[in-house]
Formats: structure tokens, sequence, C-alpha cells
């Protein structure tokens, strides 16, 4: 199978919306007041910290990411490959407007299905089969 794996990159373009001063951070998140009823929207503003703030109609909320530093990804999947004991052929590694993307694919004898792999370094599988197959990321030289 074959995967694209994008997240948030810790170096961003010039002049774009966000600056992240480490790899985990708190972002900012509006949420617009018509999706909450009036007793919830109350206890968030009740319960609001230093980092909740209200916006005009919009309630700003803080909420955590781990953002990627270029490589972090092929090393994720690499570390994930190794614990599903599934071959993966990293197809190219590049940037894209402020995200790391990373395009890869699976390779098995047995047929066994691909791992997905999210951003936050967890697998799963549409099938499964025991396999002996060692684990295995290769890079593709010219992908780059």
């Amino acid at each position: 199978g074959v995967g694209l794996v994008t997240a948030w990159a810790q170096a961003q373009p010039d002049g774009g919306r966000r600056e992240f001063k480490g790899s985990d951070v708190l972002v900012g998140w509006q949420m617009p007041k018509r999706f909450l009823s009036e007793p919830k929207r109350r206890k968030l503003s009740n319960d609001a910290t230093e980092e909740t703030t209200r916006d005009g109609e919009k309630l700003v909320l803080q909420r955590y990411c781990h953002v990627f530093k270029q490589g972090e990804l092929t090393s994720l999947l690499a570390e994930v490959a190794g614990e599903e004991k599934v071959h993966v052929r990293v197809r190219r590694e590049y940037m894209n407007a402020g995200n790391c993307c990373l395009e890869f694919e699976t390779t098995s004898a047995t047929g066994r299905a691909a791992a997905a792999v999210t951003a936050t370094g967890t697998s799963s599988q549409s099938t499964s089969s025991s396999s002996a197959m060692p684990a295995a990321v290769d890079t593709d030289e010219e992908g780059g």
C-alpha cells in the first residue's frame, strides 16, 4: 500500500501566519459560538484559563500540537514499521506550505496490509497476519 503523511512543520515560511518556538506548542483554535449550547458556553467561559480568550463571536481555545522537524516523520515511520514488522520504502520527504510531507509505500511477501501512520505516532492496519519478516525502511535516492 501507499501513504502520505502531512504535519505542521516547526520551520514555517517567511510571512506565514504562525511561528513555532519549539516542537510542542499550544495553538489557538476558534470555536464559533453557534456550535455551543448556552450551558456549555458558560461552562467553558467559567473554566477559562489565561490561555482561553473570547474574541467577538468566537471562543478561542488552546490546543496542544507537536510540530515536526525535517526528517522526524521518516524516523517515526521507521519506528512504527519496526514495531509492525512491515517493510517500508520512503518515496519522498518534502516541505509544502509550512508542512512536513512524507510519501511512502509498504511491501510484504506475505501480503500484509499497509500500516497507516498518523502524526501522533499511532498505527492501524486494515488486515492482519502474523509475519516474521523483519522491518526495514528504505529511502528513495531520487525522491530526496
